[in-house]
């Protein structure tokens, strides 16, 4: 009885010398030598799409009140789905941006304040 590979045409190696650009690990998943195909893999890796649940974890937040968020554009999101229920998605590098770039905003004084502190330190000295 002949495979689904065998009947495609593929030849599958079974030790390491028979193909010179796979080999194959002990667990049963092949490597190989291309860095092209690292690259992408690592960088698909880093950008997981997260369900609701999993990112407000992430975020320390209830999901709720995440995906409300998302609703009105807050935290950086992504729509599956048409109509009025969709399903709401989240990548963990730009929810971490996020996050960042919030805590960046929130140890700089607002520049009214810093207006104000600059003219009451004025009218003291003059």
């Amino acid at each position: 009885m002949l495979n689904w590979a065998s009947s495609c045409g593929l030849v599958i190696p079974k030790r390491n010398d028979d193909h010179p650009i796979f080999h194959w690990t002990c667990r049963g998943r092949a490597t190989h030598h291309w860095p092209e195909l690292d690259a992408w893999e690592s960088e698909s890796m880093t950008h997981l799409l997260l369900d609701a649940q999993e990112a407000a974890q992430i975020l320390r937040m209830d999901r709720r009140t995440l995906v409300r968020w998302a609703r009105i554009g807050y935290v950086p999101a992504h729509p599956l789905g048409e109509g009025k229920r969709k399903l709401w998605r989240f990548r963990e590098h730009e929810l971490l941006a996020w996050v960042e770039a919030r805590e960046t905003e929130k140890k700089r004084p607002p520049t009214s304040t810093i207006n104000a502190a600059i003219s009451a330190h004025a009218r003291r000295s003059a």
